[in-house]
């Protein structure tokens, strides 16, 4: 089976491990995926339903973040929300934690962007180091893509 499968179907599963660890990380931590204790199988179905539509959710404020500004993620969604959400602040005690959010929030994105930038000039230089020359690699479609 493995010789009939093209190379970008077999690279695009093997790339998509890290993505799938990924959210299921963020689902644990952010959305209470791990946070239960219930009997029955209906519980724990309900559980998960509302868990992965609290991430639903979340994933689509972030989407919607980056519209207007690059770099929103997941837990900076989940802090501006749950201060936003508070319903024992004042509206004035709201307002002021929202701003300190996304001062935080901009300062780490900023931050992210120079480590993402200096990353990559690292590896690219690695690369050059064992002669891979990025710009003449091949690039393997991903299985939805038509090969011509």
């Amino acid at each position: 089976m493995i010789d009939e499968t093209p190379i970008g179907t077999l690279l695009f599963v093997a790339f998509s491990r890290w993505q799938i660890e990924k959210t299921f990380k963020e689902s644990k931590s952010r959305v209470g995926y791990d946070h239960f204790e219930v009997r029955t199988y209906l519980a724990v179905t309900r559980h998960l339903i509302l868990s992965t539509i609290s991430l639903l959710f979340l994933v689509e404020q972030s989407l919607r973040l980056r519209k207007k500004a690059p770099g929103w993620t997941i837990p900076q969604v989940r802090e501006a929300i749950k201060v936003q959400l508070d319903a024992e602040m004042s509206h004035k005690e709201r307002r002021r934690l929202l701003e300190n959010v996304i001062h935080k929030v901009k300062y780490y994105q900023r931050r992210s962007a120079v480590a993402s930038k200096s990353h990559k000039k690292t590896q690219r230089k690695k690369l050059r180091t064992v002669e891979v020359d990025l710009r003449s690699a091949i690039r393997c479609p991903t299985p939805w893509e038509k090969v011509a």
